[in-house]
């Protein structure tokens, strides 16, 4: 992975945590709302159920991120630029199903993972609390695409694009990359 690339990661990735972690603490507060927590108070519920999946999720989302980044960005061989330009206009909603959908639903099942664990409730818990984690992926997901979206002309941000691909991306990926 180039420094470029790189780069451009970690402001993907400061885009998925600047949505994930506001949204977590919600998801947090519905879920003693919906399914037994047996006797922890919210506190403790943030310390032993939320610290493990935010953490957990954290490093999935990081390494699909940055998977899906390099593919996206990858020169194939015989491969027409225009190929490469469809993923890389692709990775925004790339980055929203297989990063933060599956992030979401790892974190909500981690989550009642841990509470089966820490405190004993039943196992089917860990249903209720993916399925918490999937319906809370919806929200934050739209923000993550659009940030996406902004975060400039993504073709500019990496090296090792054809001057050509830089220019018909520069006209596409973003309006005002083109003005």
């Amino acid at each position: 992975m180039t420094d470029a690339l790189r780069r451009l990661h970690r402001r993907v990735f400061r885009h998925v945590l600047a949505t994930a972690f506001p949204s977590a603490g919600v998801a947090a507060y519905v879920v003693p709302l919906t399914v037994d927590t047996g006797s922890l108070s919210f506190g403790a519920l943030l310390g032993a159920a939320l610290a493990p999946a935010l953490a957990i999720a954290s490093v999935q989302q990081w390494l699909v991120s940055r998977a899906l980044l390099r593919a996206a960005f990858a020169e194939r061989a015989g491969e027409p630029p225009a190929a490469r330009l469809v993923r890389i206009l692709e990775l925004p909603r790339r980055i929203e199903l297989f990063s933060n959908v599956l992030g979401w639903t790892v974190g909500g099942a981690v989550f009642g993972a841990s509470l089966v664990l820490v405190e004993g409730v039943a196992a089917g818990t860990i249903l209720a609390t993916t399925g918490i984690g999937l319906v809370s992926s919806l929200f934050p997901g739209l923000i993550l695409v659009s940030l996406l979206e902004e975060l400039g002309d993504l073709s500019g941000q990496a090296r090792g694009l054809s001057s050509g691909l830089q220019a018909v991306a520069g006209a596409y990926v973003l309006p005002r990359a083109a003005a």
